[in-house]
């Protein structure tokens, strides 16, 4: 069962790895994907709906966040709550400083 809405209002700039950063900028190249220059407090790889342009390479994180009851968006039924950028963390970069 999937918790997941497909509201866009969870998707925020999450930490992924190395593997999964090579992948989407393989992907947004070959692609040519224009990210959202100025993506507030979401993933910059939304589109104006609300989709992910990367869905297809998404990050780790985002396959995982909505398959599990504990990782559903408790954000899907109102306003996104702001989002606080996390320290560097060895090994992980930023899904939005791609």
């Amino acid at each position: 069962m999937s918790y997941c809405k497909s509201c866009g209002c969870c998707c925020g700039p999450v930490p992924i790895s190395g593997k999964d950063r090579t992948k989407i900028k393989r992907f947004i190249k070959f692609k040519n994907i224009i990210a959202n220059p100025e993506p507030g407090i979401k993933c910059k790889f939304l589109d104006k709906n609300n989709k992910c342009m990367i869905y297809l390479v998404r990050p780790e994180v985002c396959v995982k966040f909505g398959a599990y009851e504990n990782l559903k968006c408790e954000n899907y039924k109102g306003a996104i709550k702001p989002f606080i950028r996390p320290k560097k963390v060895n090994g992980l970069t930023m899904l939005n400083d791609i």
